[in-house]
């Protein structure tokens, strides 16, 4: 296949505040401690360009690069005037930090950017080169990059760590046809933002993932905005207030909270480790989320999207594609909402034992203390079987957050584009999606075979960046997955499996990249 760049794509680093300069210290809320391994990646792949067929690459950033919501820190009182110059932090910013609006954001880039010099360096670095380009698509935990002053910010913070590549003589080599700043009009060509997914035509579609998930999607992807006193800020799923107003206060705490997986592992940790903090964060820190949820949901908009073309007569209709497509990500929802409420009971009930058990723990103790062994046995009994119980329906939980719903949304989605609806939209090799952190390359076998095109075709999930400790993804590849999907389009052979996905990971240890260690699709979606 013939094509003017080569593709890197890789999703989910949930990048926050990283170090602080004046302390030397890491945030609690961080989860992306790559910057090092980041930089050699991108080296790698310059240098592969240099020596191989020069031609340039495409870095796509496939969602959730940053987790604004996870940047908590407030300005300080002469940043404020600029953040918030009209009037005073609100009692939900200072607690929980600064919101989604515009200036916010800005201000939260800036904070990211400063806590993590060498991974801007390394991307300033990387579009120095001719014709080597940054494409950035949103995810749930950075929606904010759909505001232009956002975009713009961005544009600044690369060209300001530029400035400073310099410093990393290790990383970086010298290079005489280096420009020495990157001009506004170069950042404009080399950097990009797509709003809802990039396409390739007979090559790749690829998209964050997250408007399949019923939890994290939000009702106008494009523009999630409404206006909260006077300003105008995103409007949040129910995934982001777990994040923002409950999720954020348990990492302070337990910074490795969000990198057990599946969940169930951290709620057996905490029973286990620490049960009276985890009664703390239920009656201390849950409420809040619950308040402050119901209260923003009511200031929601509902709406209605609908995706138009206008004809010679300037009248709307709308597009077959998007459509379809927006049907597609609507079912997929439902189909996982539907499935949610089926375990929402067995989470109340999970939680009702584990707190039983806790109870039965303190007559056990009691019943020692007096010596009343009948009791003391029948109290012992209680307890295992709560702690029984209580794990199963956790674990019982997890089938809706290991759920394969992004592999059937590639189905549906492939066979939309090999419908070839209107004139824009046809097949591709490889459906690109992120999202849930589960590195994965399937062949998509089960599509309608009359519109399918002459070549296989693909599921491709970039995995994560961040550390993720469970079972699977150990046997797999180490807890820091630095996963990547490569594509290299004169390279495609349809003829001894030349077709099959580059799914890689970045191996710090050897300078080099390796490709992923997958075991077979499961047996309900083979």
């Amino acid at each position: 296949m013939n094509s003017t760049h080569n593709f890197l794509f890789v999703s989910d680093f949930h990048i926050g505040e990283g170090r602080d300069p004046r302390t030397g210290l890491t945030h609690r809320n961080e989860n992306f401690f790559q910057d090092d391994a980041f930089a050699q990646f991108i080296l790698y792949h310059v240098q592969m360009s240099a020596k191989g067929d020069g031609k340039p690459w495409k870095l796509v950033l496939n969602g959730d690069l940053f987790d604004f919501l996870q940047v908590t820190t407030l300005p300080s009182k002469k940043e404020l005037a600029e953040v918030v110059p009209d009037r005073e932090l609100s009692d939900n910013e200072k607690k929980f930090g600064l919101g989604t609006s515009e200036r916010a954001t800005v201000w939260k880039l800036k904070k990211v950017a400063q806590g993590h010099p060498l991974f801007f360096s390394a991307l300033a670095w990387f579009v120095a080169h001719d014709r080597y380009e940054i494409v950035l698509l949103k995810g749930n935990h950075d929606i904010e990059l759909m505001w232009p002053v956002v975009q713009e910010a961005f544009h600044n913070c690369v060209a300001e760590a530029y400035e400073n590549w310099q410093q990393y003589p290790s990383i970086f080599p010298q290079e005489a046809d280096l420009p020495d700043t990157l001009s506004e009009d170069l950042l404009r060509k080399a950097i990009w933002f797509e709003p809802h997914f990039y396409y390739e035509p007979d090559l790749f579609f690829v998209e964050h993932g997250c408007q399949y998930d019923p939890a994290n999607a939000f009702q106008d992807f494009e523009k999630p905005i409404i206006t909260v006193r006077n300003e105008r800020v995103i409007d949040l799923p129910q995934g982001s207030f777990l994040v923002r107003y409950f999720f954020n206060k348990v990492e302070s705490v337990h910074p490795f909270a969000d990198n057990l997986k599946p969940m169930s592992r951290y709620v057996i940790w905490i029973l286990s480790n620490a049960p009276a903090q985890g009664i703390r964060f239920i009656f201390s820190i849950l409420p809040d989320y619950v308040r402050t949820a119901v209260q923003m949901r009511k200031k929601s908009v509902k709406k209605v999207i609908k995706y138009v073309k206008v004809d010679q007569h300037g009248h709307t209709h709308p597009t077959e594609f998007w459509e379809k497509y927006m049907q597609i990500q609507g079912g997929i929802r439902q189909e996982m909402a539907d499935f949610g409420k089926q375990t929402t009971w067995r989470g109340i009930g999970a939680f009702a034992l584990a707190l039983l058990g806790l109870i039965f723990l303190v007559v056990f103790i009691r019943m020692i203390a007096i010596g009343s062994w009948g009791f003391v046995l029948l109290a012992l009994v209680a307890i295992v079987l709560s702690a029984l119980g209580s794990v199963m329906l956790f674990n019982s939980i997890e089938n809706v957050l290991t759920s394969t719903y992004l592999f059937r949304a590639a189905e549906r989605v492939a066979d939309l584009l090999n419908e070839r609806p209107g004139t824009k939209f046809g097949p591709v090799r490889y459906l690109v999606i992120g999202h849930d952190h589960a590195a994965r390359s399937w062949e998509l076998e089960n599509l309608t075979r009359r519109n399918m095109p002459n070549y296989r075709q693909w599921y491709v999930n970039t995995g994560s960046w961040i550390p993720v400790f469970s079972e699977i993804d150990q046997l797999e590849r180490p807890s820091a997955n630095l996963t990547f999907f490569r594509i290299i389009p004169e390279e495609i052979r349809d003829e001894h499996y030349g077709d099959v996905p580059q799914l890689m990971r970045w191996a710090p240890e050897l300078g080099e990249p390796v490709l992923v260690r997958m075991f077979a699709k499961p047996e309900e979606i083979a």
